[in-house]
């Protein structure tokens, strides 16, 4: 029973025990009305008192009878409608009272505390309750993540600081000689921490939009071309044949933010491929939808939840190799770009292959 019902049902109690007392009233007064009929027929037939007192006595008794009832329902119609009233209002400020305290709880830290959720799920406070268990668990989640990602970063951020710091102490104590390697080294160093912050930071800007983007009318083959070539060398280093087919693809969108997209998702596509293995790249219009394809012969099937690819981080080798996985940023920085510009990216299993999907809604 929903909170409109209930509330209905109070009204109309409400109402009856109205109609209650008005009757009452009214008795009352046509009580009185029948009281001085009945004196004054007394008053008549005083000479044949004798002969009439029976039923005189009838007459009052039942006027009084009918005063006794007119009490009586009146007073058991305000009773019902006070125990209703009381069971309902009960019934009805006990989740609430209930749910403000677990939130209250909640928030002073007690991040475990769920509502009770109610059989009835039309019923408004049922539904309330399950919309905060559903924002409770949301907030673990993000925090979680939050946990990881500092851990990650942390992860991210040691390896390169103890390589300056162990490289730099043993310039230092004259263990490793000044040499334009040893400072190529450090510089390389440098640029992956330049990179990361970086990353972060267009991450941060594009997952909050406060990013702001050049929309214009571009052709997604163009800037799909030019970023393949971009790829070719590295291609030809691992053996990988590209095969392109590339089909006119009018969309709105940031010519750089679009850029960084296609390049973060060929990166990956060209990293996880195997040696001497190939990756078909299309565009074309389906739908009323301008659709870039990446697929790429990857030898490792993707998890069931593919959305946490697009986390930050995430890498599907546990070794957490930048050398083989990036620094797990790439695809989280290409989703938050996408999202910006409305757009649908996905990554999932294509026959034998993996497929990177990216769909711009035509105007």
């Amino acid at each position: 029973m929903n909170l409109s019902t209930r509330l209905i049902i109070m009204f109309a109690l409400v109402a009856i025990f109205a109609t209650s007392t008005s009757s009452y009233l009214s008795h009352q007064a046509t009580n009185k009305q029948v009281r001085q009929f009945v004196d004054n027929e007394l008053e008549q037939t005083q000479q044949r008192k004798h002969e009439h007192a029976a039923g005189l006595e009838q007459r009052r008794r039942l006027i009084d009878n009918l005063r006794k009832s007119a009490i009586q329902a009146a007073i058991i119609a305000l009773v019902v409608a006070v125990i209703v009233a009381i069971y309902f209002a009960y019934s009805l400020t006990k989740p609430i009272v209930e749910l403000t305290k677990i939130t209250e709880d909640y928030g002073s830290g007690q991040r475990d505390l769920r509502a009770i959720e109610g059989k009835d799920k039309k019923y408004e406070l049922s539904r309330l309750a399950t919309s905060f268990n559903n924002m409770a668990d949301k907030i673990s989640a993000e925090e979680e993540q939050k946990r990881r990602m500092t851990a990650d970063i942390a992860h991210e951020l040691r390896t390169p600081l103890a390589i300056l710091k162990a490289e730099l102490e043993a310039l230092e104590d004259g263990i490793l000689e000044p040499s334009p390697k040893t400072y190529r080294a450090l510089v390389e160093e440098v640029d992956f921490l330049e990179h990361l912050v970086d990353d972060l930071r267009l991450l941060s800007l594009a997952e909050s939009g406060e990013l702001s983007l050049n929309i214009a009318n571009i052709d997604l083959r163009d800037i799909t071309q030019e970023v393949i070539e971009r790829f070719m060398a590295k291609a030809k280093e691992k053996e990988i044949r590209i095969e392109v087919d590339l089909q006119a693809s009018p969309i709105r969108a940031d010519t750089d933010r679009l850029k960084q997209i296609i390049v973060n998702l060929m990166a990956n596509a060209i990293r996880y491929s195997p040696d001497a293995g190939k990756v078909i790249v299309r565009t074309q219009i389906v739908d009323n939808n301008s659709i870039l394809t990446i697929d790429n012969d990857s030898n490792q099937a993707l998890p069931e939840q593919s959305e946490q690819l697009f986390e930050r981080f995430f890498r599907t080798d546990s070794a957490r190799n930048r050398n083989t996985g990036g620094m797990g940023l790439g695809l989280a920085i290409a989703k938050a770009l996408a999202d910006l510009h409305s757009a649908k990216l996905r990554l999932f299993n294509y026959q034998d292959k993996v497929r990177a999907e990216l769909s711009f809604e035509l105007a």
